[in-house]
């Protein structure tokens, strides 16, 4: 299973529409990991099915029949074979339920990949989103922080909960991960609100 390590940064959602287009943006940009697909066993019936309802799942994302997409990712959640399939079936329905406005679904379901496979960053990643777009900023910088633990470099979770961290009083170490994840990305520079001073 891919790490998530190609995730890149986003602006912190101010509201739950921009926070919808933030996820959506960050899957568009790491292409492959937006549905993650690999059966174990190959010779499973059970990993045959589960990999066949996940391509029929990402076809139905791809043509925005979301409510199609849920469906098929829950039969791919009972087909999944191994709990890395689950997580990865997990994952994807819970980007589907963010598409559909259903942010407590969608902080489920990502949770439960991450307790399968605790080293799915971008699971994490879209958990601290999601919980981020509820208004739980404990728990999305609880998951913005595990993201980090597990790639110290991870772009968007330094930004995001530097942004968090510096909002809440903590200028000193909001500015650190701010600042880092510029040294690691300039272009996340222009993603910095204005009232967050750089110099």
């Amino acid at each position: 299973m891919t790490d998530g390590t190609s995730a890149t940064s986003i602006r912190i959602p101010l509201n739950r529409r921009s926070a919808i287009i933030a996820l959506v943006t960050l899957l568009i940009i790491v292409g492959g990991v937006i549905f993650y697909e690999r059966a174990t066993s190959s010779s499973s019936t059970n990993a045959a099915t589960a990999k066949t309802l996940a391509q029929e799942g990402i076809a139905a994302f791809q043509a925005k029949d979301y409510q199609l997409c849920e469906q098929l990712f829950t039969q791919e959640i009972a087909a999944a074979a191994t709990p890395n399939q689950k997580s990865i079936a997990y994952y994807n329905r819970g980007s589907t339920l963010v598409r559909l406005n259903r942010f407590p679904d969608a902080i489920s379901d990502f949770q439960q990949a991450t307790s399968l496979a605790p080293g799915f960053q971008m699971a994490w990643f879209n958990l601290a989103l999601a919980n981020q777009s509820e208004g739980h900023s404990a728990a999305s910088l609880d998951a913005y922080n595990h993201v980090l633990r597990l790639n110290p470099h991870n772009v968007g979770s330094l930004l995001n909960s530097g942004v968090m961290i510096y909002r809440k009083g903590d200028h000193h170490e909001g500015l650190r991960r701010i600042k880092l994840a510029i040294s690691l990305k300039p272009a996340v520079a222009a993603q910095v609100p204005s009232n967050i001073p750089l110099t």
